[in-house]
């Protein structure tokens, strides 16, 4: 027998079920949404849940770097977005950066400098795992080592490693962070970096020049011994130092007289367009590096002498022979109150009794063959009171070491060097040069254009023919540099 249950029957027990399933759902709605929320981060993208992780990360990093606030500003106006870092490998500005710190030698600086090894070790053990392997945080880990590398290199090229007072290893970047930060925000950009670091480096040719001889030889094109390295990464070491003044950065017209070298060249941009050989101060009484510009010169000068070579070197003779004023055409001369100079009869003083604490003279030379200064004096107002000379000594141009002077730079060539510099002044051709020099009277002309000069001081250069050439270090100006810099290498 079948049983049938008729529909009046079925309905109340159907709405009964609902209503006791319903109940039943509404009491587990919470935990089957948090199971659809877990499903959906599961199933979602590993490179969101990579770079929501990655920006906490790189924060962290940043917490923890010598250039936190600099850094934690750059990152912050750019989202904490990843510039090095690409998926699972290097984005085309990190392979770049990796490139450059790796050659970082040919620039004459160091690769461990910019954490070469520690992104080196990382990278060895993160690039063969997949996209979904690959952890948030040595990626973020990763990224920084490479920015603070590529800081680093940016200040080192451009002010480099040592300060030139102390030699202490420079490490802020609050003098440069224009430029550090134009070099991340071009890389940010996908932009190349050559062109920036090539306007950011020292602009004059003798610098380029040294550094494309410093990469022949790094790149095993050229052979030098391990001490001519050394001396040629100082030399690009002490360009530095004048980023942003001096020859560094002027690329014109100037004259640029390298003391370790005993010349003085005229440079027209980067023609050298005078060349002509110097004395310089002995290692006792030491010639000074300086920017300034030349601003005039005398001709027929008188030489009004220093008191410290009046002190130093006449005096003694005056003492041993009174006579020698004579003979060098000196004459005697002292200050009244009310500032006027007033020649004195040398047989008038007792010059025995004189001293440094009691010499209250000036001696001057009166121009002429013998004076001092010779035919022409070129000025560059300073405070040490250096300048070039022409000088009646000139069998001291033929030595090959000519550090002869009390600190002044002697030149053989000072008419052509007057002419040069008057070429623009129609009043003063080489005839009247002559004319003033003859006639023994002391005249000033100065220079409708003033000059640029720079003295300075490199062992290591490259000649007109692009050989590299190394130079005595008569002042001791580059030895000691280079061995700090060969000990931090180490």
């Amino acid at each position: 027998m079948s049983l049938r249950l008729k529909s009046t029957e079925v309905a109340p027990y159907y709405l009964l079920s609902l209503k006791n399933t319903l109940q039943s759902s509404l009491k587990l709605l919470p935990l089957i949404m948090i199971l659809l929320l877990l499903l959906v981060f599961v199933n979602s993208s590993p490179d969101v849940r990579a770079e929501n992780n990655f920006a906490e990360y790189l924060e962290a990093e940043i917490a923890a770097s010598f250039y936190q606030d600099f850094l934690a500003d750059f990152y912050e106006n750019n989202d904490f977005e990843s510039i090095w870092v690409e998926s699972n490998q290097l984005s085309p500005q990190g392979e770049e950066v990796y490139s450059l710190i790796s050659a970082a030698q040919e620039v004459g600086l160091n690769p461990e400098d910019y954490n070469y090894e520690a992104i080196n070790d990382l990278w060895m053990g993160l690039r063969y795992q997949s996209n979904e392997e690959f952890p948030a945080d040595k990626a973020a880990e990763m990224e920084l080592l490479i920015t603070e590398g590529l800081v680093r290199y940016t200040t080192d090229l451009i002010n480099g490693r040592l300060n030139p007072d102390t030699f202490a290893r420079r490490i802020s970047i609050s003098d440069l962070e224009g430029e550090v930060l134009l070099v991340l925000s071009t890389a940010q950009a996908g932009n190349g970096l050559t062109e920036v670091f090539s306007d950011l480096q020292p602009q004059h040719p003798q610098y380029q020049k040294l550094l494309d001889i410093n990469q022949r030889i790094v790149q095993g094109d050229m052979r030098v011994t391990e001490e001519e390295q050394q001396i040629i990464n100082a030399n690009l070491e002490k360009w530095r130092w004048n980023s942003g003044e001096g020859p560094a950065e002027n690329s014109d017209k100037h004259i640029y007289v390298n003391l370790p070298s005993f010349t003085l060249q005229v440079y027209e941009g980067e023609e050298v367009v005078m060349d002509m050989k110097t004395i310089i101060g002995r290692p006792a009484h030491q010639t000074p590096e300086m920017n300034k510009h030349l601003t005039h010169l005398t001709l027929s000068p008188r030489w009004y002498m220093p008191r410290s070579i009046a002190l130093r070197e006449h005096l003694p003779k005056i003492q041993e022979d009174q006579r020698h004023l004579e003979r060098g055409g000196y004459r005697v001369y002292e200050e009244d109150e009310d500032g006027r100079f007033i020649e004195v009869d040398p047989d008038e003083i007792n010059w025995e009794e004189k001293h440094a604490g009691n010499f209250d003279y000036y001696l001057w030379q009166d121009a002429g063959p013998d004076n001092a200064l010779g035919r022409v004096v070129f000025r560059f107002p300073n405070r040490q009171s250096i300048y070039l000379h022409d000088t009646p000594d000139q069998h001291i141009f033929n030595r090959e070491v000519r550090a002869e002077s009390s600190g002044c730079i002697r030149i053989d060539q000072p008419l052509e060097l007057a002419q040069y510099l008057l070429a623009d002044n129609t009043d003063w051709d080489l005839q009247r040069i002559n004319e003033k020099i003859q006639d023994g009277n002391e005249t000033t002309v100065y220079l409708n254009n003033p000059l640029p000069i720079h003295l300075v001081y490199f062992t290591a250069g490259v000649n007109e023919e692009q050989e590299l050439e190394f130079y005595n270090d008569i002042y001791n100006r580059v030895t000691d540099l280079k061995n700090i810099l060969a000990n931090l290498d180490e």
